[in-house]
């Protein structure tokens, strides 16, 4: 990824997905990808939010599949021996 130092603008804007779910993302691509953006960023002071989610979807963390890998991983790591 690239870290941007500079001042960074990011529009968290989402087109929702249609009846047919072909355009836009689901809940749990929109968090990804703003987790993407927002890590770009090396201080708040340098970021710019437009169009922010709510406070209650970003709380909600990670989707459920990545948490569940993370906790894979953890399990793994904890075993390895020193």
């Amino acid at each position: 990824g690239q870290t941007l130092r500079t001042g960074v603008t990011i529009d968290c804007a989402r087109m929702e997905p249609n009846a047919s779910g072909k355009q836009g993302c689901s809940d749990d691509q929109w968090w990804l990808h703003l987790y993407v953006m927002l890590s770009r960023a090396t201080a708040m002071a340098n970021l710019i939010i437009i169009n922010s989610p709510t406070r209650e979807f970003l709380e909600r963390g990670p989707p459920e599949r990545l948490r569940a890998a993370l906790a894979k991983l953890l399990t793994r790591v904890r075993r390895r021996p020193a």
